[in-house]
């Protein structure tokens, strides 16, 4: 995958690094999702 080749060249921050940025996003996402959902109902 791009991303491995990447990190290993230097242009990408280390796994922990990835996981503390993109997972509060992500979770972000998901309870908007979720409370659409809620709504549309």
């Amino acid at each position: 995958e791009a991303p491995h080749l990447l990190r290993y060249l230097g242009f990408f921050p280390s796994e922990e690094e990835i996981a503390s940025r993109i997972l509060p996003q992500v979770i972000t996402k998901s309870v908007v999702i979720l409370v659409q959902k809620i709504r549309d109902k």
